[in-house]
């Protein structure tokens, strides 16, 4: 095993279109202080593989116990209740999650 720190990513994937994926870059970007205001300067909002969007934070992997399980969980509760309202804005209807 090589010397950097093993690490997992906690966010959002956007692997639609790369039209749909760049619209959503887009709209995320617009609100991009105001996520890194509520999340942390460790945040990411990248282009990725395949014409892909992500928006991210790398976390230190450790081992799956109750409490890295509860601080993943969190943090991952944390980035949706922090983007569903964005994105609810500024996806286009046909690929909403909710009406």
């Amino acid at each position: 095993m090589d010397e950097r720190s093993l690490e997992i990513g906690i966010g959002l994937h956007c692997e639609a279109t790369p039209e749909l994926n760049e619209a959503i870059r887009r709209g995320l970007s617009y609100y991009l202080f105001d996520i890194k205001e509520a999340l942390g300067n460790g945040v990411e909002l990248e282009e990725w593989d395949r014409g892909w969007t992500r928006i991210w934070e790398p976390v230190a992997l450790a081992p799956f116990d109750t409490a890295y399980g509860a601080e993943v969980t969190t943090r991952f509760a944390r980035y949706v209740a922090v983007l569903e309202p964005m994105l609810e804005d500024d996806l286009p209807a046909e690929v909403r999650w909710s009406r």
